[in-house]
């Protein structure tokens, strides 16, 4: 079924952002609204986002990922 996105409301959006190396991730984490996201950083990389004051949850392992989703999760 087709249908259109024209109307659809959600105040809130959560999503994984991966690629390859070079493919433009954090620059796309760079235009998320500074006072409502949380980043979740498995990799050292947001050096072109220190112009920015976006949250950021460093994860060192899997582990702590799942910690960070349970938090987000919880907080909804």
């Amino acid at each position: 079924m087709i249908k259109s996105t024209k109307g659809l409301h959600n105040n809130r959006i959560k999503a994984v952002i991966y690629g390859n190396s070079g493919t433009g991730k954090t620059t796309l984490l760079g235009t998320l609204p500074e006072e409502s996201s949380l980043i979740i950083s498995a990799e050292a990389g947001l050096l072109c986002l220190s112009d920015k004051n976006i949250d950021v949850w460093e994860a060192a392992n899997f582990e702590e990922v799942q910690q960070a989703f349970k938090f987000v999760k919880s907080a909804e």
